[in-house]
């Protein structure tokens, strides 16, 4: 994200959450998962009117135990009488539960807006390996790139590697691959933290920012068409690291933990406020 609005939020989230990213990896999905049942539960506390919910949920058990008698004397009168004024509580309900996600929708944006960029991957530690690559078009196949290092960083196999073809789900590509050793973090006089991928096609810049807290720049793209490009592979933050994403419905991992969350801390929030 580069507009303005969205690099503020990115800063102001990062100055009052980005101690979160210190921490086990799946502590900051935990916290922010429960932030956002909080928020929803406390905006339902003045969006909704609760006396009316209450006498809605008892008027729901008399019905319910009307319709029964109905039921058993076959008062089919009654019963459509007793289904029409279900279906008017149940519509009042409804416009209930629809108001607070309204009132709630700003901050959980702005939350969403800084955990889209921080939390889908985790940033490599010092010690730890990641990957990589230098996309080209399929032409590029048999040709040799290679990579320039900051000082932090160091190859696990040769820094020569030649382009070999692969198919992705978009279309066919030729890809260089290198694996990398996270070590320090660079000193201050070390200059930009850019990894430089190399191949008879030109010089490919790649910003890799060594923070602890924040995720670096994980795929850029050289050219318009979308056929050069330089991409990270990171390891993937997952609920109790086995979790997976949901690529049907273009859920990733840590989005398919945090609505876990989410969705089971919601009753308990709501119970202990004795919210309806």
């Amino acid at each position: 994200m580069n507009d303005p609005v969205s690099m503020t939020i990115l800063s102001i989230g990062d100055f009052l959450l980005g101690w979160l990213m210190w921490l086990p990896r799946d502590v900051p999905l935990f916290v922010l998962a429960v932030l956002t049942a909080v928020i929803l539960v406390v905006v339902r506390r003045w969006a909704t009117n609760q006396d009316q919910l209450r006498r809605a949920k008892a008027d729901r058990r008399t019905l319910k135990r009307l319709r029964r008698d109905a039921k058993a004397k076959a008062d089919r009168a009654a019963m459509a009488s007793l289904k029409a004024l279900q279906a008017r509580i149940g519509m009042m309900r409804l416009k209930a539960e629809v108001k607070p996600l309204l009132w709630a929708i700003v901050p959980i944006a702005l939350l969403a807006t800084w955990c889209y960029e921080r939390l889908p991957y985790l940033p490599p530690k010092p010690g730890s390996t990641f990957t990589i690559e230098l996309l080209h078009p399929v032409s590029a196949h048999g040709d040799l790139a290679h990579v320039v290092l900051p000082s932090f960083l160091e190859p696990v196999d040769r820094l020569l590697q030649p382009i070999l073809a692969e198919d992705l789900p978009s279309q066919r590509y030729g890809i260089a691959t290198w694996q990398l050793t996270r070590q320090l973090s660079p000193a201050p006089h070390d200059g930009p933290s850019i990894i430089q991928c190399v191949s008879p096609m030109g010089r490919f810049d790649h910003p890799f920012e060594p923070s602890p807290t924040r995720l670096p720049l994980i795929a850029r793209n050289h050219d318009d068409a979308g056929t050069i490009i330089t991409r990270l592979v990171l390891e993937e933050r997952r609920l109790l690291g086995v979790v997976p994403g949901i690529p049907a419905l273009a859920l990733p991992a840590w989005l398919v933990g945090y609505l876990i969350i989410v969705i089971a801390f919601i009753p308990v929030i709501r119970r202990v406020f004795r919210l309806q």
